[in-house]
């Protein structure tokens, strides 16, 4: 049997009638102890469940109000009695004169809600649809008090300009940290991968990679790995021969192919004795992850070019950044990074073009055709570049007009290169084929559709926009108004200056002096609550040691910067003194006091 409903256990409650819901309730002066009537239900899949039993006229709608607050919390409490839970306060706002503007109450165990959709977030997404299909990953230290890892995730615009996708702060460095960052960066940018992910050699990192990225090609960062050879070979090779040039002519070659970077890199060490140096043969051993030449059929939207663009990244955020701000001075400092960053996108020429234009320059002033071959509908044609001293063949279809060049430009960096300018020029094409036109490097590129984290179409995202329209048309019209009083008489000035004054003082916010307390809650938007959950972080330990591991190299950087003195020890002049003089000790006997030779 179904007992009636809450007024049955319920003493001292003024039910109202169902007509007027929002009828202030009386307090419940008590309730009886027995427990609430229940109802037997089964859910989808056969299991049972025991759900209470409230009627309709005590259930919460969208829309009741009531005459107080109290009355409010009252009514929830009744029902929450009613259904067998507690509840417990949670978020309140208040206006500026302390009036009560929200106040929300929970169940006691209600669990955590769906994750915030800010804006920040929704426009992320189509940066990383437009412009990841390459990202450089490298982690940064030194931004925060508690030691924590800023971590960005960087790629390239299409202005050939870097911009940031996401960053985190992480307080450890191990596989497991860095496989959450990586699996939080795929939820934000609605689960799809980049064709190339940049890293440091990181075995962490390396290990995190293909846990979550399963189709997306791993890279090692070229700069990291080159600006290392001058401490792992020796001085002498490095300094007094054509060594480094040779092996960044070969490394740094994006046309070479893998078989003629294998010959290259065989002959420059065998020509100049390295074959035994374990750290140029470990190097070699992991080519795949690091050298152009395999990575010619990728494209990497032009970030292979430049792998130190994590490292501008990060000096470009350490700009805003301190080592001894806390976690909200860094949300702050890290959005004012980003607005700076938005507004230099509008700002910068269209490098793309300018590039294209020199491609187009070099196919008319040093490209030549130097063989030529037809097979049924496929053309071959053998380019000589005077500039890069080498042939390369364009294979070109005249039924589909595809072009191939061996160069692999636009396969790389979806550029077209000169050579296939050339056969353009010579089909008499007046207009780039729609194919060969990525969408990445248009200014187009970031024009359609905005998504939510859901995917789903925001249809009013220019909400902002209105506003701003709607402000300038104000503008206007105040400055108008200005110039019809200004050459009138000295009353109509005067009233138009109080109609301001009035009109100021109804908007003015009060004078009170906001407390430090007061003004932090307004900038973050919420309320400092009685119980603190989420406390500062612990200082992090990450891996390495203390101190920064100096290089040969900068300790003698360092070391020529001092003066020389002279050592009281061998009396040359150089960069010790006599207590860690390298030469034996001399020692000089004492003059005996009080003999002469008179």
């Amino acid at each position: 049997m179904v007992v009636s409903g809450i007024a049955d256990f319920v003493e001292g409650v003024d039910i109202t009638s169902n007509e007027n819901p929002s009828t202030p309730l009386a307090r419940p002066t008590s309730l009886e102890k027995h427990t609430p009537p229940i109802l037997l239900s089964y859910s989808p899949k056969g299991s049972q469940q025991w759900i209470r039993k409230v009627e309709e006229d005590f259930m919460p709608r969208i829309g009741m109000e009531f005459d107080t607050l109290e009355d409010g919390i009252q009514f929830y409490r009744i029902y929450a009695i009613a259904c067998g839970f507690d509840i417990r306060k949670s978020t309140q706002k208040r206006f500026r004169d302390q009036t009560m503007r929200t106040k929300v109450l929970l169940c006691h165990r209600e669990g955590f809600g769906e994750s915030k959709k800010t804006k920040n977030m929704v426009s992320m997404e189509p940066n990383e649809s437009a412009f990841g299909d390459g990202v450089s990953f490298d982690p940064t230290y030194g931004t925060n008090r508690y030691c924590m890892v800023l971590t960005p995730f960087t790629g390239i615009d299409n202005h050939k300009k870097s911009v940031t996708f996401a960053c985190t702060l992480l307080s450890n460095e191990d596989e497991e940290s860095f496989v959450w960052v990586f699996q939080k960066f795929m939820e934000a940018m609605g689960r799809k991968e980049p064709q190339i992910i940049i890293t440091d050699q990181d075995p962490a990192i390396r290990n995190s990679v293909p846990v979550v990225f399963k189709t997306a090609r791993h890279r090692f960062c070229m700069w990291h790995i080159m600006k290392k050879v001058p401490d792992k070979i020796d001085i002498i090779t490095c300094k007094d021969t054509d060594f480094l040039s040779r092996l960044n002519g070969i490394v740094w070659n994006k046309e070479l192919d893998p078989t003629d970077f294998d010959d290259k890199w065989n002959d420059v060490i065998t020509e100049f004795g390295l074959e035994d140096n374990r750290w140029l043969s470990t190097m070699f051993d992991m080519k795949e992850y690091w050298i152009p030449a395999y990575f010619r059929d990728l494209h990497m939207g032009d970030i292979m070019s430049t792998t130190q663009r994590s490292e501008s990244e990060n000096s470009f955020f350490k700009k805003f950044e301190n080592h001894y701000g806390t976690v909200i001075e860094f949300w702050l400092r890290y959005e004012s990074a980003m607005d700076q960053q938005r507004h230099t996108h509008k700002l910068y020429t269209h490098e793309v073009f300018y590039e294209i234009q020199e491609e187009i320059k070099s196919s008319m002033c040093g490209c030549g055709l130097v063989g030529y071959s037809r097979s049924a509908s496929v053309e071959l044609s053998d380019i000589e570049d005077s500039e890069k001293k080498k042939t390369f063949s364009v294979k070109y279809n005249v039924m589909t007009s595809e072009v191939l060049c061996t160069c692999k430009l636009f396969e790389r960096r979806g550029l077209i290169c000169r050579h296939i300018f050339w056969v353009f020029s010579n089909k008499l094409l007046r207009i780039i084929p729609e194919k060969y036109i990525m969408s990445r490097w248009s200014k187009d590129a970031l024009r359609g559709p905005v998504y939510d984290l859901d995917g789903n179409i925001i249809q009013n995202y220019d909400a902002a926009d209105e506003c701003q329209l709607e402000m300038s048309k104000v503008w206007s019209e105040f400055y108008n108004v200005i110039s019809m009083v200004t050459n009138k008489e000295l009353d109509t000035l005067r009233n138009l200056q109080r109609v301001l004054k009035e009109f100021k003082e109804t908007i003015e916010p009060t004078n009170e002096r906001l407390s430090k307390q007061q003004e932090m809650e307004m900038l973050i938007g919420c309320n400092v609550t009685n119980e603190v959950r989420i406390l500062p972080p612990r200082q992090s330990k990450n891996k390495g040691s203390v101190k920064r591991m100096v290089t040969s190299k900068t300790k003698a950087i360092e070391k020529a910067k001092k003066p020389k003195r002279r050592c009281g020890n061998c009396k040359r002049m150089s960069y010790h003194d006599s207590r860690n003089c390298e030469e034996p000790f001399a020692k000089h006997p004492p003059e005996e006091e009080g003999i002469s030779d008179e």
